[in-house]
């Protein structure tokens, strides 16, 4: 199914780069699993695999948080991966290219997590990536993919199959 969602994708992948704060709170609530119960902002750097944003277009240029609300709630996109790019990149900068690279490789072959399915209609594939400055001033190593809705729809609920996995 891996290589369906990847075709069904590959037009509409965004790339956006992170400028988050490691020390950036969470002011959502979240169930003892995890999962957002409550509206609210989240930096980048403690978004969670399952957490669903509001508005997708809030995730174009550099970051620091977003707008989460539980997955029962209208949103446009959903976290399906997050994932460590250090031991790929090394410890310089790589340069965005590469970073870009690796991140949208990282994201499409984590796209099993997302519930095949839902792979259907106008989906895209988005990723936050470190930026330069986080990569050098904020130790910042983590890719963030996100499944979203094209046209400003709504996703229709939670496209991840395990939200509290890795």
């Amino acid at each position: 199914m891996k290589r369906l969602g990847a075709a069904l994708l590959a037009g509409a992948l965004l790339l956006t780069a992170c400028s988050g704060d490691p020390s950036a709170s969470d002011t959502s609530e979240r169930d003892e699993l995890g999962r957002v119960v409550g509206q609210g902002q989240v930096g980048v750097s403690v978004l969670r695999k399952g957490d669903c944003v509001v508005d997708a277009d809030d995730l174009i240029g550099e970051l620091s948080s977003v707008e989460v609300v539980p997955c029962t709630e209208a949103h446009e996109a959903q976290v399906f991966a997050v994932f460590d790019v250090g031991a790929a990149a090394g410890e310089d900068w790589p340069g965005q290219q590469s970073m870009d690279r690796m991140a949208q490789q990282g994201c499409s072959e984590r796209l099993d997590a997302v519930d095949p399915d839902a792979l259907t209609g106008d989906l895209g594939l988005v990723f936050l990536s470190p930026s330069e400055a986080s990569w050098n001033k904020a130790d910042d190593r983590e890719v963030i993919c996100f499944i979203s809705a094209e046209e400003d729809g709504d996703l229709g609920g939670d496209l991840v199959v395990s939200p509290t996995g890795a």
